[in-house]
């Protein structure tokens, strides 16, 4: 047809054609397997497709990591055991399952569609796909997502998520140790399951993404670490096969799993993934001696790894060391409420003279530099950087403002853990060179990192600045800038601005009633922060994983971690 255009959709693999008087579709040619490309020629259109990657299934996939802390969906809260689950077990709603920043879009997983809110954005209906069955072949049911969250806020131990959801119907009657009822605020009828809530949500889906929130059958037993021996029913691609607690799991093929959605949930390459926990008195060494030993084809997660160890794995095995970006910043943080960090003058100053490519070359990799407060891979990340870039002229610079106000030969104490002594000192040596007299306080964490936090938490200590970072739960900026920054938060930077908090809760208005209006309310509140400069953004971490030669397919989801279920065994 003269003048026909043609459209290739490579989530329904098919080509259409279409006539560009009318907008319709004229013709679809279903092309199987996804289109990546078209050319047109005399003799006709060419379609390049991707390949369905069914030549890379099957095997055993051999992981190496640290062990997860529980197994049950309600209590589990590390990176690696959301990571496993996320193989396992479904909510409403989920990641899509992807690789980089697409995989921080919301898809419908369980449920057919994503719901626009009503009610005043306090109710969500979802509809259920038909056809999905637990791993016991059990069908899947409205009323096993109320069981899903009742479970959470019932938990005798506490579960981590359990803030996420007080404000549906009836949660606020929960308690832990005891039933919970949310009848009221979560009723199933049909193949539909509504949600009530007390007050507008904008984060509401994200959270029925988290891992705690996957449907579980009704009937199901309390939370419970003996869950962790006879574990709960999957509704994923994988169930659980066999675990020995801080030792070993074994996923297999879930038999009653049929790939309904490819962007929520998409079935999985390897047959089998096996999992061997680090012991205690080992570090990622053994498990990048592993892999390097062809005992093991990956260790996704490695930590504490020397700046030394990780240029020389950059240097041998360049094609096997990978670092991605996860949802972190580091930062230290100025007690505004204090000298001299009470004065904003001060505060720009340094971050004007923080060098942070000078702190990069400092940490070595796994650190990239950073002078915002939002990550990479946010959706409402947009690069930005209103302080200068270190160097001597903004040394100088700083120099004469902290002189003009007077704080020249300030006294400050820089507060670090043991393990960023080195970081510490930068810190202090950055000081001295704008004017200040300042000193570091390390504080021992070889007991836990908790003694540290307690330290700078605590009203008493009053510290005038020290190193921390955020790492949200799920990729929101409501759970990133206003945890940190807010009045109520009683951030260890004693930062309260009630004009940044109501460009936080415009920006919150506008997630729950005009999601697409809220990324450059963001955007504004983020830019009047760093204008108030509470914080001096160094670094967003990465995630470092070694693979195997023979392992291809790597992706690094910015909530799931490395996706073991789309590696290649080659």
């Amino acid at each position: 047809m003269p003048g026909a255009v043609w459209v290739a959709n490579g989530a329904a693999g098919t080509l259409s054609r279409i006539d560009p008087a009318t907008d319709t579709v004229v013709k679809t040619i279903p092309v199987a397997n996804p289109p990546q490309a078209l050319a047109a020629t005399a003799a006709g259109i060419y379609v390049a497709v991707r390949s369905s990657g069914v030549e890379h299934r099957g095997g055993t996939l051999r992981v190496r990591e640290t062990a997860p802390d529980f197994l049950d969906p309600a209590l589990a809260y590390t990176p690696w055991a959301w990571g496993i689950l996320s193989l396992t077990n479904d909510g409403l709603v989920g990641f899509r399952r992807v690789g980089g920043i697409e995989g921080v879009q919301l898809v419908p997983d369980l449920a057919a569609s994503l719901p626009a809110p009503t009610d005043a954005s306090r109710t969500y209906t979802f509809r259920l796909r038909n056809g999905i069955r637990y791993s016991t072949g059990k069908p899947v049911q409205p009323s096993d997502l109320r069981t899903a969250i009742e479970r959470i806020l019932e938990a005798k131990i506490g579960a981590p998520t359990g803030n996420y959801f007080l404000d549906i119907v009836g949660a606020d009657r929960c308690r832990p140790g005891r039933p919970c009822d949310l009848s009221k605020g979560i009723v199933g009828e049909g193949r539909t399951v509504t949600f009530h809530l007390t007050k507008p949500d904008g984060d509401f889906l994200s959270k029925l993404g988290l891992i705690s929130a996957a449907a579980l059958p009704a009937g199901t037993p309390p939370p419970s670490s003996k869950h962790d021996k006879h574990p709960l029913p999957a509704t994923g691609p994988y169930m659980i096969a066999s675990y020995r607690k801080g030792h070993s799991l074994t996923l297999a093929r879930n038999p009653y799993f049929r790939e309904w959605s490819a962007d929520a949930q998409p079935a999985g390459y390897p047959n089998r993934i096996t999992f061997s926990f680090l012991p205690n008195s080992a570090g990622s060494e053994w498990a990048i001696d592993r892999v390097k030993a062809g005992k093991a084809d990956i260790a996704p997660e490695l930590l504490a790894l020397s700046k030394a160890q990780l240029e020389t794995l950059r240097t041998g095995y360049p094609s096997q060391l990978l670092l991605r970006p996860h949802l972190s910043t580091d930062f230290f943080f100025l007690n505004t409420s204090l000298p001299p960090f009470d004065d904003v003058r001060v505060r720009r100053a340094v971050n004007d003279a923080f060098d942070r490519r000078a702190y990069e070359a400092l940490q070595g990799p796994g650190y990239a530099p950073t002078c915002q407060v939002l990550p990479p891979d946010y959706p409402s990340y947009r690069r930005t950087c209103p302080y200068e870039s270190g160097g001597p002229a903004a040394v100088a610079a700083a120099r004469r403002v902290v002189r003009s106000a007077g704080l020249s030969r300030a006294r400050v104490t820089v507060w670090m853990p043991s393990a960023g002594v080195a970081q510490g000192r930068f810190m202090v040596r950055l000081l001295n060179s704008i004017g200040l007299r300042a000193r570091l306080k390390v504080v021992d964490i070889t007991k836990g990192i908790g003694a540290y936090f307690d330290a700078i938490g605590n009203p008493s200590t009053r510290p005038q600045i020290g190193y921390t970072g955020w790492i949200a739960d799920y990729p929101s900026v409501t759970g990133f800038m206003p945890p940190i920054l807010s009045c109520a938060s009683h951030n260890v930077s004693r930062f309260c601005d009630h004009a940044v908090d109501r460009l936080f809760a415009k920006a919150e208005a506008a997630q729950a009633e005009n999601p697409a209006a809220a990324p450059a309310l963001w955007q504004q509140a983020e830019r009047a922060v760093l204008l108030q400069a509470p914080i001096v953004p160094t670094d967003n971490g990465e995630n470092v994983a070694f693979v195997a030669k023979h392992v291809g397919n790597f992706q690094y989801h910015p909530e799931w971690g490395v996706l073991l279920d789309q590696l290649w065994l080659k």
